[in-house]
């Protein structure tokens, strides 16, 4: 399909053919913005489509980094300064890296591996032998995950990730959209460094990077479904997505 505008029927060939080529019933897409052309093309298409609403949350940024600064609560940009002012008195080297676009595989896997340490540590898992194994065997197997590995494979990435003394200790990424919204289905720290605060670290640092770069017309960081209290420390705001069903008529 060698075309620059992505159209109703367009939408309307690839489900036929989904359904013939996989011999179902329906198809659900999940957290669709209800303010995008596919959510406007699914709902008017010739299926049988229902739907059901999550809550999300999204980060609105304003023009300049110092605006979205500004308007967070005086608690959090004291925690913001408070983080800066450890590292420099425990002498602590902060480094700050940024990708517009595909990203190794390398560092692909690393950022899975912590990640994947992360999700076993709220599982209530000490990180031992078998953590580390089961780590390690998950970097591997993300990049088999379509998601994880459209970070080394989409134009449409970004990262920001930092290291204090030469150690990932916190990363965000996701993908951008062409209404400047970027999706941001990777948030993670490294618990080893909780006292730099570093999630508030790479998210202060992230859009400090994108407001400086006149390139990027961001306008939101979408942290997507749930409602966890860290998304709207840094100004995230409520909003509704679409839970779509897809289904042919009889």
């Amino acid at each position: 399909m060698n075309k620059k505008f992505f159209l109703q029927e367009d939408l309307s060939l690839i489900f036929n053919y989904l359904f013939e080529k996989y011999c179902c019933e329906r198809i659900v897409l999940l957290n669709v913005d209800t303010q995008t052309l596919l959510y406007k093309y699914v709902k008017t298409s010739p299926f049988r489509v229902s739907e059901t609403f999550s809550e999300s949350v999204a980060v609105k940024i304003p023009e300049t980094y110092e605006d979205w600064f500004t308007s967070l609560s005086k608690s959090t940009k004291q925690n913001i300064r408070t983080a800066y002012n450890r590292l420099k008195t425990d002498a602590v080297k902060l480094k700050v890296f940024h990708y517009d676009g595909k990203i190794p595989l390398y560092l692909n896997r690393k950022l899975m591996y912590l990640q994947r340490k992360r999700n076993l540590e709220k599982d209530g898992r000490s990180y031992g032998f078998m953590t580390k194994l089961l780590c390690y065997i998950g970097s591997w197997l993300s990049l088999i995950n379509p998601r994880c590995l459209m970070l080394s494979r989409s134009q449409q990435t970004f990262l920001t990730y930092i290291t204090l003394n030469g150690k990932i200790a916190s990363f965000v990424g996701g993908f951008k959209s062409n209404n400047g919204r970027f999706v941001i289905p990777f948030l993670k720290y490294n618990s080893k460094f909780n006292r730099y605060s570093p999630g508030g670290l790479v998210i202060n640092e992230s859009i400090r990077k994108m407001r400086s770069l006149n390139s990027f017309n961001i306008q939101s960081y979408d942290l997507l479904t749930g409602n966890e209290p860290y998304k709207f420390t840094y100004g995230g705001l409520l909003y509704q997505n679409s839970n779509l069903v897809v289904e042919k008529r009889c």
